[in-house]
């Protein structure tokens, strides 16, 4: 299971979901589609976050992704792994 997919699960995002948790459901899973290689970063959220960024997401776009992921990256940082 690729970081997108780990993410995706973890946050429980869900395609028939509304407002910004689809919309950040199908970025997550379109990323997930275009998931080469291995992971670089032990942390899937970092993993997510540095791979939308190189596939060209705006810094806004990217803030706002992180924001709402930042439980989940607090949760992983503490020692929870997903």
């Amino acid at each position: 299971m690729n970081a997108f997919q780990r993410v995706i699960n973890e946050a429980g995002l869900h395609r028939d979901q509304y407002g910004e948790n689809g919309w950040l459901y199908s970025v997550l899973k379109l990323g997930g589609f275009d998931y080469e290689g291995s992971d670089v970063h032990a942390n899937p959220v970092t993993e997510v976050l540095r791979r939308l960024e190189i596939a060209g997401l705006g810094k806004l776009v990217l803030e706002r992704i992180a924001q709402i992921l930042g439980t989940l990256d607090d949760k992983y940082r503490r020692g929870f792994t997903f």
